[in-house]
């Protein structure tokens, strides 16, 4: 099998930054979003609790992404280690020295956007 590409996103400071960057805007857009929302609906409709909800439903969705990405590579990569940590404020899972398809990698990286993603939608 030939190898596309290595990444090493805990070893890659200017990765790192562009992360850091891009998460913090996903963040304030969010925040953002949360405000415009509440001065829609005049505020009746949201008490503390829903603030609270969208606290707590933030911080759960990384551990479940990254859940997500660890069933996917026991699915598509069969024989595969997986494991977790955190490193630097990131939470990742990992699978050191595991090969397999590009295909099968895509649909790993993207599942937890679309499962993770749609979930929330649904809730």
């Amino acid at each position: 099998m030939h190898e596309v590409i290595d990444i090493d996103v805990l070893g890659d400071t200017a990765l790192q930054r562009r992360i850091a960057r891009l998460s913090l805007v996903v963040l304030g857009a969010t925040a953002l979003l949360a405000v415009l929302l509440a001065l829609v609906l005049g505020g009746e409709r949201l008490d503390v609790w829903w603030w609270v909800a969208l606290a707590v439903g933030t911080l759960v969705a990384l551990p479940v992404h990254e859940l997500v990405h660890a069933a996917g590579f026991r699915l598509l990569c069969p024989g595969c280690r997986v494991g977790f940590g955190f490193q630097d404020a990131f939470l990742y899972t990992k699978t050191d020295g595991a090969v397999t398809s590009r295909g099968r990698m895509v649909a790993v990286l993207l599942a937890p956007a679309i499962l993770v993603t749609g979930a929330l939608a649904a809730a």
